[in-house]
C-alpha cells in the first residue's frame, strides 16, 4: 500500500508556546502525562470508594485463581497497591492512576509512530478531556487494566508485524492481550482486530498463515489458564454470568430503541461532539484506509469491538464502558481526519473542533470538580462515591448500641462499602440464598459461627422474608441518609436482626 499526502509525518517537531518558547512534542507529552497523574494522585483521596471498588478490594483479601465475574487481574493490582500504601482509598486507587498514565504514554507513542509527535500529543489531549477517561483514570475498576493492556498491545503489534528477527514482539503482544483478559474478557477482541488488519492489508496478509501470528494467539490464551481451571472447578459459572450479562439467555429481539440508548450512553460518557467526531472520522477512514495501512490499522482497532456491541445493543443496550478500548484508536483517527478537514473547510471544521473540545472540557470539569461545588443531587454521577464513610459510622454506632456482632447488606456493593468503612474492616455478609450470583457465594456466610447472635441489616428497601425466617425477630431501627460535607446523599433503612437461628425456637414455643 502507498501512503497518501494527507497522512504524511510532516509537520512541526515542537509545540510552539507564547513568547517564542518551544517544546519538543515528546517532552510536552511527558509533562502533560505527569501533571495529570499528579492531579489524580491527589484527587483519588477526595472521593470515597464506589461499590465495585470496595467489592474488588474484598477480592484482594480472598486471593484466588479467578472470580465469579472476572479474572484475577483487578484483585492483583489492588493487592499490590494496598500492600504498598495500606488498606486505604489511596492504596486501592494508586494502581488506576499508574495504569492510566501508562495508557496515555502508549497512546502518544502509537500516534507518534503512525503520524508524528503532533498527532500523538493531540490524541493525548483529547483523551485527557474526555469525561469517561478522566474518571476512569481515578476509579480502580477493571477498565484501567484493560485499556492499558489494549494500548500497549496495539503499540507492540505495530512493531511485531515488521519484526523479522524472531517472535519476541509477537509473544509480547499476545502476553499483553492475555493480561488484559485477566481483567476484562473484552480484550480477546483485540486478536480479532489484528486478524482483520492482516486480512485487509495486502502487505501483511501473509502473517495469518505464519507461526508468529498463532504464537501470539497462543500466548494470549495461555494467560487464561487460571480462569479456565477455576471455572472448570466451579461449573463454568463465569460463562453463565457473561451469557446473562449480555441478555443472551433471553429470546432475541431487535430494538432500535435499545441501540439508540447505547449510542446515547456513548455521547454522555465520551462527550456528544467527541462521539460524533470519532465516529465520523472512523467512517471517513474506511475509504482512506485502503490507501494507507496506518489508517487501516486504526480502523481495525476501532470497528470490530464497536460493531459487536452495536449489534448486541439491538437486543439490549451495552454499557458505555464496554467499548472504551476502541476509543484509543478513535482519538488518533479523529486527530488525523479532522486535521485533513481543517485544511479543506478551515472555518467550519475549526469551529466544530473548538466547540467539541470546550464541551468535553466543561463536562469533565463538572464531573471532577463536583467535589467542591454542589451539582443537583440526582444529576451528579459522583454521588456513587460519596457518603459511605457516614454510613459506616452509623452502622458502627448501631452495632455498639444493640450489641450486634455482624452486618448484612442488601447487595454486594453495599455490603462491601460497609465493610471497608467500618473500623478494622470486618467481613460483611449478604442474605443467604441457594443461588450463586456474585463472589460472596464462594465465601463463608453467617451460618458459620454466629448462632444466637444479632446483626444489623442495611438496605435501601425492605427486609426480606428470609431474614425473618432466620432470626428470632427483625425490627426497623431507623431510616436515615448518608451524608457528605453536610449534604444528604441517599436514604437507607437499618434493621436489627435478633438472635440468628432463634426463629425456629420461637416458632416451636408459639406452637
Amino acid at each position: 500500500m502507498t501512503n497518501t499526502p494527507h497522512y504524511s509525518r510532516e509537520g512541526t517537531v515542537e509545540l510552539r508556546l507564547p513568547g517564542g518558547w518551544s517544546v519538543p512534542w515528546h517532552r510536552a507529552a511527558l509533562v502533560l502525562i505527569a501533571l495529570v497523574a499528579l492531579w489524580r494522585l491527589w484527587y483519588v483521596t477526595q472521593l470515597e470508594l464506589i461499590g465495585d471498588e470496595a467489592y474488588y478490594f474484598l477480592w484482594s483479601k480472598h486471593p484466588d485463581w479467578s472470580y465469579y465475574s472476572k479474572g484475577p487481574g483487578v484483585a492483583a493490582v489492588i493487592w499490590l497497591g494496598t500492600h504498598l500504601f495500606g488498606d486505604s482509598v489511596f492504596g486501592i486507587r494508586c494502581g488506576s492512576v499508574a495504569l492510566s498514565a501508562g495508557t496515555a504514554y502508549c497512546l502518544y507513542r502509537l500516534g507518534r509512530k503512525l503520524f508524528g509527535g503532533q498527532t500523538g500529543f493531540c490524541a493525548l489531549v483529547l483523551a485527557a478531556v474526555t469525561p469517561l477517561f478522566a474518571i476512569g483514570g481515578v476509579l480502580m475498576t477493571i477498565d484501567p487494566i484493560s485499556v492499558f493492556c489494549w494500548a500497549a498491545a496495539a503499540l507492540a503489534f505495530w512493531r511485531a508485524k515488521d519484526d523479522a528477527s524472531g517472535g519476541g514482539w509477537w509473544l509480547l503482544t499476545g502476553a499483553l492481550v492475555g493480561l488484559g483478559m485477566l481483567a476484562k474478557y473484552t480484550n480477546i477482541a483485540q486478536l480479532a482486530c489484528f486478524a482483520v488488519f492482516c486480512a485487509l492489508s495486502r502487505q501483511h496478509r501473509r502473517h495469518l498463515w505464519r507461526k508468529n501470528f498463532w504464537l501470539m494467539t497462543l500466548a494470549a490464551l495461555v494467560c487464561l489458564t487460571p480462569v479456565i481451571v477455576w471455572n472448570y472447578q466451579h461449573d463454568w459459572i463465569t460463562v453463565q454470568h457473561l451469557w446473562q450479562r449480555g441478555a443472551l439467555d433471553s429470546e432475541w429481539h431487535c430494538s432500535l430503541g435499545e441501540l439508540w440508548k447505547f449510542y446515547t450512553l456513548q455521547g454522555i460518557a465520551y462527550s456528544p461532539l467527541f462521539f460524533m467526531a470519532i465516529v465520523s472520522a472512523a467512517v471517513a477512514g474506511l475509504w482512506r484506509g485502503r490507501r494507507d495501512e496506518r489508517v487501516l490499522y486504526l480502523e481495525a482497532l476501532f470497528w470490530p469491538l464497536f460493531l459487536f456491541y452495536s449489534a448486541l445493543s439491538l437486543h439490549k443496550a451495552a454499557e458505555a464502558n464496554w467499548v472504551v478500548p476502541c476509543y484509543l484508536s478513535g482519538f488518533i483517527l479523529a486527530t488525523v481526519i479532522w486535521h485533513h478537514w481543517l485544511g479543506r473547510w478551515k472555518l467550519l471544521a475549526g469551529a466544530f473542533v473548538t466547540v467539541s473540545v470546550l464541551v468535553a472540557l466543561v463536562m469533565t470539569a463538572a464531573l471532577t470538580l463536583g467535589a467542591w461545588w454542589r451539582l443537583p443531587l440526582k444529576k451528579d454521577p459522583l454521588n456513587r462515591a460519596r457518603g459511605w464513610a457516614s454510613l459506616g459510622a452509623q452502622v458502627y454506632e448501631l452495632q455498639k448500641e444493640h450489641g450486634a456482632t455482624f452486618v448484612i447488606g442488601s447487595d454486594y456493593g453495599l455490603a462491601s462499602l460497609v465493610s471497608f468503612y467500618l473500623p478494622r474492616q470486618p467481613q460483611t455478609y449478604l442474605v443467604t440464598t441457594p443461588d450463586v450470583d456474585n463472589q460472596y457465594s464462594f465465601w463463608s456466610d453467617y451460618s458459620d459461627g454466629f448462632g444466637n447472635q444479632s446483626a444489623i441489616y442495611v438496605t435501601a428497601g425492605e427486609a426480606p422474608e428470609t431474614l425473618r425466617r432466620e432470626f428470632a425477630r427483625v425490627e426497623l431501627l431507623k431510616e436515615s441518609y448518608t451524608v457528605w460535607r453536610g449534604q444528604n446523599i441517599k436514604q437507607f433503612k437499618f434493621y436489627l436482626c435478633r438472635e440468628y437461628g432463634g426463629a425456629a425456637a420461637a416458632d416451636g414455643e408459639a406452637q
